[in-house]
């Protein structure tokens, strides 16, 4: 057997429980570096005539990440990819602090990699649309909108420490100059985020069952025109605007044209119907979640100059046109010019 760059998550004990509990003869197994997910790893592994996709989940685990997409596989449709059953008919497999599930694995691109049909975009749609939907019993222990940001103090307190850090390579001078030169906006962002969320405490919410992380980089699109919903491990009770966020959002200067919105509408239904207070809020919120991640990772002890150039960037891109700033003051234009040139 061919071990291929595997980490601690993965090791000949680990290999011996997946080959026993699924079956499997493996050949090898080699770690795939796709995913932001610090408490998820990711692996493609061999038999002797198939592939399989492999994660690895650590720390706080809510079953019903797993066990909600395959109930969702069996009422709504074919966009959702089913895990394999252990032996004993289970839909994952638990360790001590790590649970294994294993899934077919296909071959494709993700969406920042390749753009959705009108037709793939018209059954997007539906299929959101029937995900938000769907009536749980409420044994299903689903995490609700709570509200509460930690990333916006943590972003407050970044900004006041980076601007007093002296850079001690190119790369960290770099990130000082642009948060120096971004203070301003990121500002606005802030206390626009924090206006928001004083008027959605006064809305009445429709709670619904959410992805919660519906970007374009958790769609894979196969050569034969399918497309699959993945990663649904942040599913949570929120409004529908969770979701919808994404749809128009921009991220990574994706999804981000107005027919592309239209083709997802006409599947999903009525447009109209969507909060824009509440649409701008979680954009807003999104980019302040984003830049506290990049903060921490681009700061972290050890962490080498390339991983900081990538770091910096993908920061760099939020602020360009048609990304996620952007698209976020698009989003209820009568706040524009009250955010971009007070």
């Amino acid at each position: 057997m061919e071990l291929m760059e595997y980490n601690k998550e993965i090791n000949e004990e680990s290999i011996h429980i997946i080959q026993n509990i699924y079956k499997i003869k493996i050949i090898s197994i080699k770690q795939l570096f796709i995913g932001a997910d610090k408490n998820t790893f990711v692996y493609m592994v061999k038999s002797t005539n198939k592939k399989y996709f492999l994660k690895v989940r650590t720390g706080k685990f809510n079953e019903f990440s797993i066990i909600l997409p395959y109930i969702l596989s069996q009422n709504i449709g074919k966009h959702i990819i089913e895990p394999i059953k252990t032996i004993d008919s289970q839909l994952y497999y638990k360790i001590q602090d790590k649970v294994f599930v294993i899934y077919p694995f296909i071959t494709g691109k993700s969406g920042f990699e390749k753009e959705l049909s009108e037709k793939q975009w018209f059954e997007f749609g539906k299929l959101m649309e029937k995900t938000h939907k769907i009536q749980l019993p409420n044994s299903y222990n689903i995490p609700y909108e709570k509200w509460i940001s930690k990333s916006r103090s943590k972003l407050k307190k970044y900004m006041e420490k980076v601007l007093k850090t002296k850079g001690i390579n190119q790369y960290e001078k770099q990130f000082i100059e642009y948060f120096e030169s971004k203070k301003e906006i990121i500002n606005k962002i802030i206390f626009r985020t924090e206006e928001l969320i004083t008027q959605i405490k006064k809305i009445k919410i429709n709670y619904c069952l959410c992805h919660g992380d519906i970007h374009a980089g958790n769609i894979y699109l196969t050569s034969n025109n399918q497309f699959y919903v993945v990663d649904w491990d942040t599913l949570i009770m929120a409004p529908k605007e969770r979701d919808l966020m994404f749809i128009g959002g921009g991220i990574a200067n994706k999804w981000n044209k107005k027919k592309e919105e239209n083709y997802f509408y006409k599947g999903y239904g009525n447009k109209n119907n969507v909060n824009k207070t509440i649409l701008e809020y979680y954009r807003l919120e999104r980019i302040i979640e984003d830049i506290v991640e990049f903060y921490e990772q681009y700061f972290e002890k050890g962490i080498n100059e390339n991983n900081q150039r990538i770091i910096m960037e993908l920061l760099m891109s939020m602020f360009e046109k048609n990304n996620v700033v952007d698209m976020a003051f698009l989003t209820n234009k009568s706040k524009i010019r009250r955010l971009t040139h007070d």
